[in-house]
């Protein structure tokens, strides 16, 4: 047997049913995004509950900003929770304004024990006063006249 190396190349003809036609980049995106997207808010809250992350949108709420402050001061989530369950916001924000002028080793812990101890205001900080209630012997009081 004789081998050869050399071959003919078979002739191509094209016909339509061959060319393949291209389309630019921004129309196979659009496609893309029409077939496979879902809306972004709907993909950020899908993340945040898989990441056990705040939803979107109640990061504005009280609790919330609360909770990322507790979290910035180094408290974990589970501890964050069980103080906001707790304890009322109003006492868990003292405790955070208050730390700065505390001398805390570790203020995570520090903060969570002011918080479950109630702890009273540090001796630097003042706090705004109260005008005491009105009583009935104050004569400076104008009653309606009939």
């Amino acid at each position: 047997y004789l081998v050869s190396n050399s071959h003919k190349p078979m002739p191509q003809t094209q016909t339509k049913e061959n060319t393949v036609v291209g389309v630019g980049r921004e129309a196979v995106i659009a496609y893309s995004r029409a077939r496979y997207a879902r809306p972004r808010a709907d993909v950020e809250r899908d993340i945040a509950e898989n990441m056990g992350w705040e939803l979107p949108e109640t990061a504005s709420t009280p609790e919330a900003i609360l909770k990322r402050n507790l979290i910035q001061w180094g408290v974990s989530r589970t501890v964050t929770e069980d103080l906001l369950t707790r304890h009322t916001i109003e006492e868990i924000q003292n405790q955070i304004d208050w730390l700065p002028y505390r001398n805390a080793k570790i203020p995570a812990r520090y903060l969570v024990a002011a918080v479950e101890g109630n702890y009273s205001p540090p001796q630097g900080v003042r706090l705004p006063e109260v005008a005491p209630p009105a009583t009935e012997d104050d004569d400076d009081i104008s009653l309606p006249v009939p």
